[in-house]
């Protein structure tokens, strides 16, 4: 079977990534046997985003094809124990590709802001990042997994043309989230402008913990 390939995202710029396609698993049945195997459920995919260190943002951009009127999104959700971290978000949303029945999209991020920096001089603890893994329902495309820079906009940008993410993952920390980023809505929007390569510089300061310097 050939993988369904997705049209939920468009890359704009002077050359286009590698993209990785999963094919949907069935089960196989003998010629000879006489009782076929029932047909097996499509087994979750699993993607990996790792913590990225303080100041920078990770993300997956993932696409579905669904049947045409269906109205259940495809599912995404952490697969194994996430401890949620002082100052890291993790977010994820997916939603309908804009006028389109049967395309759709997710986005998944894990932002990690960076405190100001200690008026003592002393230098902060390390802290660990731990690889994250990401259940989402077959059959997808995934289009990106990576660093997305929030101070620069992206060689390769990524546009996800949808109305609106509708969050279905959220791991926040109540500690050392900015205003108004602790909203995981905000921070997949924020996200999502920096993937199109229009990187907010108020989202870039405060993901930074300091002014932005490129431009």
């Amino acid at each position: 079977m050939r993988p369904v390939r997705g049209r939920g995202v468009l890359r704009t710029g002077l050359c286009v990534g590698a993209v990785t396609l999963v094919a949907l698993p069935f089960a196989a049945v003998s010629a000879g046997s006489e009782r076929a195997s029932p047909r097996a459920k499509p087994a979750p995919g699993i993607i990996k985003l790792r913590v990225p260190a303080p100041g920078h943002v990770n993300a997956a951009v993932l696409t579905f094809t669904r049947k045409a009127g269906s109205t259940a999104p495809p599912r995404i959700a952490l697969a194994g124990r996430y401890t949620v971290r002082p100052r890291v978000t993790l977010v994820g949303g997916v939603s309908r590709w804009a006028n389109s029945e049967t395309q759709w999209v997710a986005l998944v991020t894990i932002v990690n802001f960076k405190p100001q920096p200690p008026s003592t001089g002393r230098t902060l603890a390390a802290v660990t990042r731990p690889l994250v893994r990401i259940r989402a329902q077959r059959p997808y495309k995934t289009v990106f997994v990576g660093n997305v820079p929030v101070d620069r906009a992206m060689k390769r940008p990524i546009v996800i043309n949808s109305f609106g993410l509708g969050v279905v993952l959220k791991r926040i920390s109540r500690v050392g989230i900015p205003d108004p980023y602790d909203n995981p809505a905000y921070v997949l929007n924020e996200v999502r402008r920096a993937l199109a390569g229009l990187p907010n510089p108020a989202f870039a300061a405060a993901v930074l913990g300091r002014l932005p310097t490129s431009g």
